[in-house]
């Protein structure tokens, strides 16, 4: 395949990536699809009747309280670790459209003579300070 070929290729493969990942992501924070469901993890609770003296505590009271409900929990870890993964593969679709269109560029290499090198580094009668 030609330099163009694989140009064309990597530039349309990034752009695809992006689009993907950027679709996912509105999918999920509109609701209409769930984020990756990587985190199950339990309900963030702690028990007071540690922290308290046990003069203070009732018989038969009810000594752990729930922070956070496992759901809100999980929702949110696994939103955050969804936007972070396409995040992810937005970057990596940028960098293969990068690579695509610096196949498609031209290259243009200008070589400097070396008369040309000289005559711009050679005082010009003009430019001498006046005495």
């Amino acid at each position: 395949m030609t330099e163009k070929t694989v140009g064309y290729l990597l530039l349309v493969a990034g752009l695809v990536f992006i689009a993907i990942s950027t679709f996912s992501i509105y999918q999920v924070l509109t609701g209409r699809a769930g984020p990756v469901a990587l985190f199950d993890s339990p309900s963030l609770s702690i028990d007071i009747g540690q922290m308290m003296s046990p003069e203070l505590l009732r018989p038969g009271a009810q000594t752990k309280t729930e922070l956070l409900p496992a759901s809100e929990l999980n929702k949110i870890s696994n939103l955050t670790i969804h936007y972070l993964l396409m995040g992810f593969l937005v970057s990596v679709g940028f960098r293969v459209s990068t690579l695509g269109v610096q196949l498609l560029r031209p290259v243009e290499v200008k070589f400097r003579t070396k008369e040309a090198t000289e005559s711009k580094l050679a005082v010009h009668p003009s430019s001498s300070p006046a005495k």
